[in-house]
């Protein structure tokens, strides 16, 4: 009974149904999603929960049944089965709602095509008679025309050969350097051979100006594409860092298995240190070129740096500014792209598990994600926000000083249990912000309290709830003193 009903005996099959399951006609997104899920949990038992979120949020987009909705799915690289159902749902209230859209505005323009066919039939006499005199107004403006051409005609045959020459020269052309109609600068009689040289290199001049692009507009582009499977990956080429690094949330997207390493951490341009998880040790493709790299993995970075110890490994290697292309060897030039927009963004991650502690507010320890090793910090800027992967935990707006690590800053727990935050989870976008100036207040602080003030104090200090610290309640009791 266990060999011929047990789960290991119906794996097989249930691998077969979720490959060739594909959504329905009028099946709903969410009923897609309940079945992967359970058909994945069927057939691969054996698998690790992340294993198995990962594979069946590949067999969730293959099941949509539709290869450029499935495509805008995987553009914005959901982690999960659940985040893939989520952008999906998006993308479809999206389109839905642009159809609707486009098909009230193809009815306004078949609305107004009728209008006009009624209308056109129904022309008042005063438009008719606008219609004859605007006709009128064109035929005499052809019969001018005509008149003109002949009377020109005629003067020009009137004059000699020699005399019909220049003037037909005349209408058409005039000297570059004395500007009078009727000869070329080769043939002027007022320029010297050296004030005509002067002019044609100054004419030639104008003519390479018109492909130099200002300085202003210079794009530089520094990132090569290289493959992974069958992603195509856009990589920053930094020849000022010695290591190849990736951050981890690049890693786990790509399902990196990340191995021990002896580097912990890494020093930044501004002395501070970059954590480092462990090493990835994967084959990228660069074109025809297979190339067994070993990439460092780090929280506090964003996407892919190549760095010199992987560019040493290619041998020769051939960066032209001018055309911004490169090659390797005696490979074939590679074009260099712009890097992707989203990879200056800095967000705020979690430096370590925290535990928040219920109905109150915690400092929590965090770093920030930057592009390379020689970035500046700068001072930024969080807004309120809830935390999308706990309960009822929100951020507080707070300002973060000019530094990538040593940072807190407070979350509440609104929750009635306790809560732990995990290392490396992501919190929000950091705004940069702008000193204006610099102000320093100077607070004087009561030290002596009159006796009904002091009464006072005691009796706001004993209505606090039960659940407040003592922590919290001397700095109640000193913000009470001293205001």
């Amino acid at each position: 009974m266990k060999r011929r009903f047990g789960g290991n005996a119906q794996a097989d099959k249930y691998r077969i149904e979720i490959r060739n399951r594909r959504r329905k006609t009028e099946e709903s997104l969410q009923s897609l999603h309940v079945d992967i899920r359970r058909l994945a949990a069927l057939a691969f038992p054996s698998l690790d929960h992340q294993t198995r979120e990962t594979i069946s949020c590949d067999y969730f987009l293959d099941a949509l049944a539709d290869p450029d909705f499935a495509l805008k799915v995987r553009e914005r690289h959901p982690e999960d089965l659940d985040s893939a159902l989520r952008i999906a749902l998006q993308l479809e209230v999206w389109t839905k709602e642009v159809d609707r859209l486009r098909g009230e505005k193809m009815q306004e323009k078949s609305e107004m095509k009728k209008t006009r066919e009624v209308t056109k039939t129904e022309v008042a006499p005063f438009a008719r008679a606008n219609e004859a005199l605007e006709k009128e107004v064109v035929d005499q403006k052809k019969r001018i025309a005509v008149l003109e051409a002949r009377m020109a005609k005629h003067s020009i045959q009137e004059l000699p050969d020699e005399e019909k020459a220049a003037e037909v020269d005349k209408k058409s052309f005039a000297c570059w350097g004395c500007g009078e109609p009727g000869h070329l600068l080769r043939t002027c009689p007022k320029k010297t051979a050296e004030e005509k040289r002067q002019f044609y290199k100054a004419y030639s001049s104008r003519e390479a100006m018109r492909d130099v692009r200002p300085i202003q507009d210079k794009q530089v582009r520094t990132c090569i594409v290289v493959k992974f499977r069958h992603y195509c990956i856009n990589a920053l080429v930094d020849t000022g860092s010695d290591i190849t690094i990736a951050g981890s949330d690049f890693a786990r997207r790509y399902s990196w298995k990340v191995h021990p390493h002896p580097v912990k951490t890494v020093k930044l341009a501004n002395g501070e240190c970059m954590i480092i998880h462990g090493v990835a040790k994967v084959t990228l493709y660069v074109r025809d070129r297979k190339v067994d790299s070993e990439i460092l993995i780090t929280p506090d970075l964003i996407g892919l740096i190549i760095g010199i110890d992987w560019l040493a490994k290619q041998g020769e290697f051939v960066w032209d500014f001018r055309y911004q292309r490169i090659k390797f060897e005696d490979g074939g030039w590679m074009q260099l792209h712009k890097e992707d927009e989203n990879a200056h963004v800095r967000r705020l991650h979690v430096a370590e598990d925290t535990v928040l502690l219920p109905s109150q507010q915690t400092e929590v320890p965090v770093r920030v994600t930057h592009r390379t090793r020689r970035d500046e910090a700068r001072i930024g800027m969080i807004e309120n926000n809830e935390v999308p992967s706990l309960r009822h935990v929100y951020s507080a707006r707070s300002l973060i000083p000019a530094k990538f690590s040593g940072i807190k800053v407070p979350l509440l727990n609104a929750d009635y249990r306790s809560q732990v935050i995990r290392e490396g989870t992501k919190l929000e976008v950091l705004h940069e912000a702008q000193v204006i100036d610099k102000v320093t207040e100077t607070v004087k602080k009561k030290e002596d309290l009159s006796p009904p003030e002091a009464l006072a104090i005691e009796k706001i200090m004993k209505q606090l709830p039960d659940e407040v610290t003592e922590e919290q309640r001397e700095k109640v009791k000193s913000l009470l003193k001293e205001y």
